[in-house]
Formats: C-alpha cells, sequence, structure tokens
C-alpha cells in the first residue's frame, strides 16, 4: 500500500484506492516501492507485458518460514512492548492468505488488470491490542492502548477491486488470533456442537459436511447405502471425519429412519432429495411443462392426455420428496437439542410463476413457484410447502435455501444432475435449459450459506442463493478462454442481447455475509474438477 498512500492527507470519511500514488518520501521502503512499481509500469508498457499489481496492507496471519519477516517481527514488539510500528498508531491490516489468493486469482482471472488494494480493515494498534488481550487475558495493554479513539475506521480502503478477485477478507480477529498460531473463531464455531446433514453424500451435501468439519463440528451424515463405497469413502477421507464425523445409513420414505442420526443435535440440515433425471419422466413432464405454459400464455384449452405418466412421475419424485421432508422433521420433533432446520430447496420453488421474465425484472423470496408449471419446481414445491406448514403446526424454527444452478469442484466421485448437465453442454452443447438461461452459484457459496443460515440467529425465512443470471453462451465462451481446446458450438456463436436476460435478488443472501464467487471462478474449478477425475479429457 505504501506506493498508493504516502502524501495523501487521510481523514475518517477518505476513501483511498488504486488511483493514489505516493510522491517521493523520505522513508526508503516507501520510495523503493514506488519507483519499482513506476518502473515496472512504464517497462511493461513499453515491451507489451500483461501486467497486474498487488497492493497490501500490513499482512497478519500465521507463519510458514522458520524465520520472522518485517510485519511479523513489528507485531511481535507490539505485543511484547507495546512499541507502535507507525507513528500514528493505524494500521491497514489484510491477512496473509488473502494476499497469497489473490495472486494466483490475479493471474486465472482474464479480465484481471491493473492495481489492486488489498486490505481488509483499517483500525488503530489499541484496538488490535484489545482484540489480544480479551483472547489472552495474559497479554496486558500497553498504557498508549488505554487512551480513547475515536469511534470507527480512521479511513477506509476501497475494497470493490478486490471483491472482482473473489477475494472476502478475513476478520482481524482471525488475523490476530492465527498470528499466536491458534485456531480462529470461525473455525472453531462448531466447537462441542452436533449437527446432522442428510444426503451427505451429494454435490452440496459434501460441501457442507466438509465445511463444518474444519469448524470443528462432529457430524452426524445419513447416506442411502452405508455398503456403497461412492457414497462414503471421499465423506471418510475429510479432515477430521476420523475424529468428528459419523455415517448413519437412512431412507426418505421410512418413517423414524432419521431418528438415530438427528438425536441430540443442534441443528439438522436436510439436503436429501430425489432427483431422478435418468428415467421417462423428465421427457413426458419436460414436454407437459413447456406445453402448459405455452397454452396458458395463449389463453387456450390444456390437453390433458400429455398427463400420462403422472402417476409414476409422482410415486419417482413428488411423493418420496414431499413425505421424505416430513419424515425428517417429524424426527426433528422428538429432540429438543435440536435449535434449527435448514433445508435445500432450489429457485426452481420460486420462479416458475408464469410472469414474464424481462431484463429488468428482480425475482427474490416473495416468489412462489406453481407446482404445474415446470419439472422440477412440483417436488420442491410442495416439499417446500409442506415443510413450513409442519414447521409452524410443531413450532420449529425452519430455513430454506433456494440455489439455481450449482457450478464447482466436486468433491463426490460421481457426476450429479448440474455436473452432468454442464459435462454436457460443454461437451456436446446440449442444454439443460430450453431457453439457455441459468442462474449460476457456486458449490462452495452455497455450503457456507447452510452454516450462516444456523449459525446467524437472526436468519429465518427463505433465501435465494443465485450469484450470476447469464446464457449458456457466456459460460462457453469462458470456458473457451480458459481452455482454448474446448471449443465452441454453433448454438454458441449466435449473438445474445446484452447483460442479463432477468436478476435475482442478492439482498438477503449479503445478510448471510455472502460474497458470491465470480462465474469464471466457479467455471474454471469446475473444469479442472471434471478433468481431475477423468469425466472432461482435453
Amino acid at each position: 500500500m505504501i506506493s498508493v498512500d504516502i502524501g495523501l492527507e487521510f481523514r475518517p470519511k477518505t476513501v483511498y484506492d488504486v488511483d493514489g500514488t505516493s510522491v517521493l518520501s523520505q522513508l526508503y521502503y516507501h520510495l523503493s516501492k514506488t519507483l519499482a512499481e513506476q518502473a515496472a509500469l512504464k517497462f511493461a508498457e513499453e515491451h507489451g507485458i500483461d501486467l497486474v499489481t498487488l497492493h497490501p496492507g500490513f499482512v497478519l496471519g500465521p507463519l510458514l518460514q522458520p524465520v520472522l519477516n518485517i510485519t511479523s517481527e513489528g507485531m511481535l514488539n507490539f505485543i511484547k512492548k507495546g512499541q507502535e510500528i507507525f507513528p500514528d498508531g493505524t494500521f491497514r491490516f489484510v491477512d496473509v492468505r488473502d494476499v497469497a489468493y489473490g495472486h494466483i486469482q490475479a493471474f486465472e482471472i482474464s479480465s484481471a488488470s491493473g492495481r489492486y488494494c488489498l486490505v481488509g480493515r483499517v483500525a488503530y494498534s489499541s484496538e488490535a491490542f484489545e482484540i489480544l488481550h480479551k483472547l489472552y487475558p495474559a497479554i496486558s495493554v500497553p498504557e498508549t492502548c488505554k487512551k480513547e479513539k475515536p469511534a470507527g475506521p480512521p479511513y477506509h480502503v476501497s475494497k470493490e477491486r478486490a471483491k472482482r478477485l473473489g477475494i472476502d477478507f478475513l476478520p482481524l480477529e482471525t488475523k490476530v488470533e492465527e498470528f499466536k498460531a491458534v485456531e480462529t473463531e470461525e473455525s472453531m464455531s462448531g466447537r462441542g456442537k452436533l449437527a446432522c446433514v442428510t444426503g451427505a453424500s451429494g454435490y452440496i451435501a459434501a460441501w457442507l459436511v466438509k465445511m463444518l468439519l474444519e469448524r470443528h463440528y462432529t457430524v452426524n451424515a445419513t447416506v442411502r447405502s452405508l455398503k456403497d463405497p461412492q457414497k462414503t469413502e471421499h465423506l471418510l477421507a475429510l479432515d477430521g471425519a476420523k475424529e468428528r464425523l459419523h455415517l448413519f445409513e437412512a431412507n426418505l420414505l421410512e418413517e423414524g429412519s432419521f431418528d438415530p442420526a438427528v438425536d441430540g443435535c443442534d441443528c439438522v440440515f436436510h439436503t436429501a432429495s430425489p432427483v431422478n433425471l435418468s428415467s421417462s419422466i423428465p421427457q413426458v413432464f419436460f414436454f407437459y411443462s413447456l406445453h402448459f405454459r405455452v397454452l396458458v400464455t395463449y389463453k387456450r384449452t390444456f390437453d390433458l392426455r400429455v398427463l400420462i405418466s403422472f402417476t409414476q412421475f409422482q410415486a419417482e419424485l413428488v411423493e418420496p420428496a414431499v413425505k421424505g421432508t416430513l419424515n425428517v422433521l417429524q424426527s426433528c420433533t422428538k429432540f429438543p437439542s435440536i435449535k434449527r432446520v435448514v433445508i435445500t430447496s432450489s429457485t426452481a420453488s420460486i420462479m416458475i410463476t408464469g410472469k414474464p421474465l424481462k431484463p429488468d425484472t428482480v425475482m427474490d423470496e416473495t416468489w412462489f413457484s406453481s407446482p404445474v408449471l415446470s419439472l422440477l419446481s412440483p417436488f420442491k414445491t410442495l416439499a417446500e410447502q409442506a415443510a413450513l406448514k409442519f414447521a409452524e403446526e410443531h413450532g420449529i424454527d425452519l430455513v430454506t435455501l433456494h440455489p439455481g444452478f450449482v457450478l464447482g469442484p466436486l468433491l463426490q466421485p460421481v457426476l450429479n444432475a448440474t455436473s452432468e448437465g454442464m459435462l454436457n453442454l460443454i461437451k456436446t452443447g446440449k442444454e439443460m435449459s430450453i431457453d439457455g438461461i441459468y442462474r449460476f452459484v457456486d458449490v462452495r457459496d452455497v455450503a457456507y450459506a447452510h452454516i450462516q443460515a444456523f449459525e446467524i440467529p437472526s436468519a429465518c425465512g427463505r433465501y435465494c442463493l443465485v450469484g450470476s443470471v447469464a446464457y449458456s453462451s457466456e459460460a462457453l465462451k469462458i470456458i473457451h478462454k480458459l481452455y482454448p481446446a474446448i471449443s465452441l458450438p454453433d448454438t454458441c456463436k449466435k449473438e445474445k442481447p446484452a447483460g442479463p436476460p432477468f436478476h435475482v435478488s442478492k439482498e438477503r443472501a449479503k445478510s448471510l455475509g455472502i460474497d458470491f464467487l465470480p462465474l469464471e471462478v466457479s467455471l474454471k474449478d469446475m473444469v479442472e474438477s471434471l478433468m481431475e477425475k477423468n469425466f472432461l479429457i482435453l
């Protein structure tokens, strides 16, 4: 940051960004950084080098090297002696892991360019010392830190460009605490807590189990068969699984099947749901769904003959989803230790309303799908409706999450519906959506949202989880740019309207602390994962 900020006047309302340039100061370290950047920018421009510069502040966090660097030595002297590093006692803190991640993102995100400020928080040294003292009472607070400081940060550093790199800065408490090589508050948030995850072998659920274990939760995970290694091995391989993961066999249609798994739990995450997209049902109901919507649009009579497979559809998808959800909730009523239930639903239970979707349309949590208008929404919508009614009648604290088309790396060894759909799109250009429009969200954002939906006391109701709405052609162009060997299907070469076809509100997702990963990151990580598991060979 010293190549950006030296010579600027700082006030509480000041927000400085990458447009700042340090004056040539008498502080030799500052001088060296400023002159080096100026020389690099000039040389890169003259020689056509694609150059990105990162500007971290005062770097904190755990050390890998065996010796002290300048910031760790400064922090150590500050802890032991109260010796200030900066005359005004003001620090621009950033975690070393955020800085390292920023470097990788600056290379991997093709649109990255120019300069990026990397500062998680601006604070007085006394604030950092008070955090340390609270964590470690044996560390006394120096007299200089006991003096009252103005409320709020002394000034601000813009995070806007850093967010484009997908950086969600770690809290200062994490940096200060891990400087002492102990567990972070977030990573310990599950200590002493027991959570149940149903359908744990699945795409979203496996990531949820991974994140819960990382936060020191003990996890009861249900799968359909303990004898199937494809449902258990990737879970047992997770860090912390040996000590804190317990697997249970459970059947959605069997009443009481989930009792052993939810017994004594603090929270139940119900992710299990039937998605049988390999049978003949989807073709029939895809036609039914499309045909019905067209007829409704033109106010014409609906031909009931397309419902020929309705009984089979009910038996294989709707009944397991609704009855399975009610069976899980029924088990939850038996154990008063359960504080909250979080259910994984879908935007399919939100968006199919018959309303036209236009570029100025903003879909939000107040929308409810009509069960008769699409293939996926019937069982998701009916399961949610049944869950809400049951929860209200039995006093269950219930939160429902509604992700869109989930992307990102796979933990499980088999393809799920969206990863298989994305693989087919990449290899053959075959669409999963009839209009080629997708509501993309990263699997890691979805898993994290589940934990936040439990841990944040004020969380309630429904949450849309969609990072971006885009045409499939946009996604494939990003993939082609990252992997030129992947050719674009002819359908993607047709021009699409500029901008998103519609919008999904992010306001409630933000209240869970979700800062969605960029689509580029999700796509790249998914392609890498598909190649690693040999589903995609270039």
